[in-house]
């Protein structure tokens, strides 16, 4: 097949795109690289540069809806060749981030107007997530934190709802697309009822990326991914706080505790791979990429594992049986930690069930014969 991917999501397409080629299709890719993460892409699209009162101006006519248009007549001639593919998959109605609602409704109106069957990849933040959020659908989410003093850190996730023109661009796609495939948890039950919504299809991970998992030293060394910026909507500061608690509780010469910011990819994965548990985020149902990497290196995550049955031997009820349902409680964090640190057993377990589920679940190789075969089929 003649496949075009647009948009990306933490490598989604990226990693999507590898294994589709290894299956012998051809695949275009179209994104701006997901922003600071420039992940590479066949057509780049990027924001160009600009000053403090630059980036202001330009938040400021994302919500008006004009952003990008500039940017979107630039590249109006490369973007017009997009057509007759077999597949087009976008992700987020909003799918080149570097454009408002008014480009990406003319970008999008091109796309379906030159090519049959075109599949919204539910990624991230969108309307109907923001509004699951808002009127309390989850327990918990990643928009708990949003307080008048706070808005300005929202303001990426508050635009799908009041920016002009993002509800119509919103309704457009769906209206239109062949199918709306969830990619966590998180987005089903935000499309849940929706027309043309089909079930999860995992996140893929890179096959080669894929380590057994080890047994932990006489030290057991804690990762944890914070994600600067994204505090409120992650929860770093609550895993921080549990976590230097057991540093204190059981001393640095039991538990080594890293946070990493702003590292080089390379140093990253350095670290993640030498942890024994890897400390993502409390405020989703679901696993991440990240999340989803770490039960791949074969850690034990602590993330999104609401619906995940508990593991039988563990005594506090978030502790599951392939990782730790982080939810927003330092207390609770904290006991899950302690628990695991003082039962290696129970440790050992949850690193295997964690790896043989991601092997089953988000090898690369497999996720892509799930989007095959929808593309075949709906």
């Amino acid at each position: 097949m003649n496949i075009l991917l647009i948009g990306e999501y933490s490598s989604v397409h990226t990693e999507l795109s590898k294994a589709l080629t290894k299956k012998g299709h051809r695949v275009t890719t179209i994104s701006d690289g997901d922003g600071y993460k420039n992940f590479p892409a066949d057509i780049l699209i990027k924001e160009p540069p600009t000053s403090s009162v630059g980036k202001i101006i330009r938040n400021f006519s994302d919500f008006l809806g004009v952003k990008g248009f500039v940017l979107y007549l630039k590249n109006r001639k490369a973007l017009s060749g997009l057509r007759d593919f077999d597949v087009v998959q976008i992700i987020n109605p909003v799918a080149i981030q570097p454009f408002g609602s008014i480009a990406n409704i003319l970008f999008l109106r091109d796309i379906f107007k030159n090519n049959k069957k075109v599949y919204l990849a539910a990624l991230g933040d969108d309307f109907s997530w923001v509004s699951a959020c808002l009127r309390g659908k989850f327990n918990y989410s990643a928009l708990d934190r949003l307080r008048l003093r706070t808005v300005v850190e929202y303001r990426y996730s508050l635009r799908y709802l009041y920016g002009l023109g993002y509800r119509a661009l919103d309704r457009f796609v769906k209206k239109r697309c062949s199918a709306i495939i969830p990619g966590l948890l998180d987005y089903y039950l935000a499309h849940e009822g929706e027309r043309r919504v089909c079930g999860v299809i995992p996140l893929p991970i890179d096959d080669e990326l894929f380590v057994a998992p080890t047994a932990a030293d006489r030290k057991i060394k804690i990762f944890h991914g914070w994600q600067v910026g994204k505090e409120n909507k992650k929860g770093n500061d609550i895993l921080d706080a549990a976590a230097r608690r057991i540093v204190q509780e059981f001393g640095i010469n039991s538990v080594e505790y890293t946070v990493a910011q702003n590292l080089p990819y390379s140093e990253y994965i350095r670290l993640f791979r030498d942890c024994d548990i890897f400390l993502d985020q409390v405020f989703s149902y679901d696993r991440g990429v990240n999340g989803a990497l770490g039960m791949a290196l074969g850690k034990v995550v602590f993330s999104g594992f609401e619906r995940v049955e508990r593991h039988q031997k563990a005594r506090h009820v978030q502790i599951k049986k392939i990782g730790v349902n982080a939810i927003p409680d330092a207390d609770a964090i904290a006991a899950c930690l302690r628990e695991l640190i003082e039962d290696r057993e129970l440790m050992a377990s949850i690193k295997k069930q964690a790896y043989d589920f991601a092997s089953m679940e988000y090898r690369s190789s497999r996720v892509v014969d799930k989007y095959i075969n929808l593309w075949n089929s709906a």
